[in-house]
C-alpha cells in the first residue's frame, strides 16, 4: 500500500501545480490588468513590511524613551527631595537672617536712641551752664501751648532745673498766659503775662499760625522775649525755652521709652494756692466746679450738649454750680454756654484776660469737686488738691498722657482723676449721684464735729 500512495502523492502535487498554472493564465486572459495588480500587491506588501519595521523600530525606541523617562523621573524625585531639603535650609536660614536684623536694628535703635538721649541731654547742660556763668536775668519760657502740657511736663521739668542748678528766683522771668505764672510758686522772682501785652484775639490768631508744640524757637518766641525784657537794662540774658523740654521727652511721647525718662527730668508738687485777690466775689460757701468746652475727644453734637444740661441740671439739684467759662477763646476749644439760674453761677466777664486761668485756678482750690471735659485743662483740679470728673464721648486722645497724670497724682496723693466715657451714661448718673450725696454727708458731719469742738473748747458756746 506504500507503494501505491507515492505515485498518487505525486499526480495529486502535478494536478495542483496545473491547475495554479492553468488558473494564472485564465486570469491573466480574464482580467487585462493582472499584472499591474500583481505589481500593486507586490508594493503594498513591500509597504506593509516597511511599515512593520518602521513600528518595530519605534517601539523600540519609545521602549527606549521610556527607560530614559523613567530614569529622568527618578532623577527629578532626587532633585525635588534635595529641593526641599535646600527650601528648609534657605527657611531656617531666613529665619536667622531675620533675628540677626532684629538684633540689629534693636541694637541700632537704642545706639540711636541712646544719641538722642544724649544729645538732649547735652543741649541742656549747655544751655544750663552758659546761663548759670552769666549774672542776667533766665526768661522761662515763653509759653504758649497747651495748658496740660504746661502742668504736667513744663513747669516740672523748670522745677527740676532750678532743684538741680539751684538757681536763684530773682534772675527767672516766667513768661505765660492768662495768669498761669501763678502755678509756678515762689521760686520764681518775677512773671510776665502775654495776655497783658495782646489780646486774646491777636494771641490766638498768632498762635494758629504755628506748631502745636513748641520744638522750635520762632519768631514770636522772640518777640516775646523782648517785650518781657523791656523793664530789664542787662544784656547777660539767657533763655531756657520749650525746645529743651520737648527734646528730652520726645521719645517718651513715641513711646520708645517708660515714663521713668520723664522722672528723671521732673520735680512735680501741688500747684501753689493762688492769692486771695484772684477770688472772685461772692462764691458760695459750698459748690461744683464745672468746665466743659467742646475738643476732639468731646466735639460739639446735640448729644454732647444735651449731656452737658442733664449733668448741669443734676449737680445743680445736689450743690451749687460754678461755671469757670471765661467769654473769650485764646485756643481751639470753645466752651458750652448755658443761661444762668439759681444754683448756676458763671464768671464770665468777671476774668480779665491776663488773670482768667489765675482765677479759675482759684476757684477750682476753693471747690468740692471739678467737673468737666476731659483734657489738660482737667489736671488743673488734682494738682491743686481736687478730685476732678472728667468727660470724654471719642476716644481720640494718648494714653500715655493720661497713665503719666494719673501716676503723678497717685504719688502726690493728694486728688484724683477719674474719666469716663459718656456712652456708659447709665452709670454715670448713679455715680455722680452718690457721690454728691456722700459729698453733702462727709460735709455736714465735718461741720457738726467742728461745732462740737468749738463748743467743748469753749464752754460759753456749749450754752
Amino acid at each position: 500500500m506504500i507503494f501505491s500512495l507515492r505515485p498518487t502523492l505525486r499526480l495529486s502535487d502535478a494536478l495542483r501545480h496545473f491547475f495554479l498554472r492553468f488558473a494564472n493564465a485564465f486570469h491573466r486572459w480574464v482580467h487585462p490588468n493582472y499584472a499591474e495588480e500583481q505589481a500593486l500587491l507586490k508594493r503594498t506588501i513591500a509597504a506593509a513590511e516597511t511599515v512593520a519595521r518602521d513600528q518595530r523600530s519605534l517601539v523600540g525606541q519609545v521602549s527606549t524613551l521610556s527607560g530614559q523617562v523613567k530614569n529622568q523621573s527618578n532623577q527629578i524625585r532626587s532633585v525635588e527631595t534635595n529641593l526641599r531639603s535646600l527650601g528648609s535650609e534657605i527657611r531656617w536660614f531666613r529665619r536667622e537672617i531675620k533675628t540677626h536684623n532684629r538684633l540689629q536694628a534693636q541694637i541700632l535703635k537704642g545706639s540711636k536712641l541712646n544719641l538722642e538721649y544724649g544729645l538732649a541731654e547735652a543741649r541742656v547742660s549747655r544751655r544750663m551752664t552758659r546761663a548759670m556763668s552769666k549774672t542776667g536775668p533766665i526768661v522761662v519760657g515763653p509759653w504758649t501751648g497747651e495748658v496740660g502740657f504746661e502742668l504736667l511736663y513744663w513747669i516740672p521739668f523748670v522745677r527740676w532745673l532750678i532743684e538741680k542748678y539751684r538757681i536763684e528766683s530773682n534772675r527767672l522771668i516766667v513768661v505765660s498766659r492768662g495768669g498761669a505764672g501763678s502755678w509756678y510758686g515762689s521760686n520764681f522772682g518775677h512773671h510776665f503775662d502775654i495776655l497783658s501785652l495782646l489780646s486774646p484775639e491777636k494771641f490766638a490768631s498768632e498762635v494758629s499760625r504755628l506748631p502745636l508744640k513748641q520744638q522750635k524757637v520762632t519768631a514770636f518766641d522772640r518777640h516775646l522775649v523782648k517785650l518781657a525784657l523791656r523793664n530789664f537794662g542787662s544784656k547777660q540774658i539767657s533763655c531756657l525755652h520749650p525746645t529743651l523740654m520737648y527734646g528730652l521727652f520726645h521719645s517718651y511721647w513715641k513711646r520708645k521709652v517708660t515714663f521713668n525718662r520723664v522722672d528723671a527730668f521732673t520735680s512735680h508738687s501741688i500747684i501753689p494756692e493762688a492769692p486771695k485777690e484772684f477770688v472772685p466775689e461772692g462764691l458760695p460757701e459750698e459748690f461744683i466746679a464745672v468746665r466743659f468746652y467742646f475738643s476732639d475727644c468731646f466735639p460739639d453734637t446735640p448729644s454732647n450738649r444735651t449731656f452737658i444740661s442733664e449733668v448741669l441740671g443734676m449737680l445743680a439739684r445736689k450743690s451749687f454750680v460754678v461755671l469757670l467759662n471765661t467769654g473769650y477763646r485764646i485756643d481751639d476749644h470753645e466752651d458750652f454756654e448755658t443761661a444762668r439760674s439759681d444754683n448756676v453761677l458763671t464768671l464770665k466777664g468777671s476774668m480779665p484776660a491776663s488773670k482768667n486761668l489765675a482765677v479759675q485756678s482759684a476757684v477750682i482750690s476753693r471747690a468740692r469737686a471739678f467737673v468737666g471735659t476731659y483734657g489738660g485743662y482737667s489736671y488743673l483740679a488734682p494738682l491743686s488738691g481736687i478730685d476732678a470728673l472728667a468727660f470724654y464721648s471719642e476716644k481720640t486722645f494718648f494714653n500715655h498722657h493720661l497713665e503719666y497724670a494719673q501716676r503723678v497724682f497717685g504719688e502726690l496723693g493728694t486728688a484724683s482723676l477719674i474719666p469716663l466715657d459718656i456712652k456708659k451714661r447709665h452709670l454715670i448718673g448713679l455715680v455722680v449721684g452718690n457721690l454728691m450725696d456722700s459729698s453733702a454727708r462727709d460735709l455736714r458731719q465735718t461741720k457738726n464735729e467742728d461745732v462740737r469742738s468749738e463748743q467743748h473748747a469753749d464752754p460759753e458756746l456749749s450754752r
